[in-house]
């Protein structure tokens, strides 16, 4: 079929998604699970 992704981009994008989840859950995480201090609520109104 002429509209096949190869498979090289295929595990190109598999690779970059898992990087991506990789990076994003190392810097977002540890702040999530222990904050180092009470969050404000009204610095998300404004």
């Amino acid at each position: 079929m002429a509209g096949e992704v190869s498979k090289l981009r295929l595990y190109i994008l598999r690779a970059f998604y898992l990087l991506m989840f990789a990076g994003l859950g190392s810097t977002v995480w540890p702040t999530i699970i222990s904050p180092g201090e009470l969050w404000n609520p009204e610095a998300g109104v404004t």
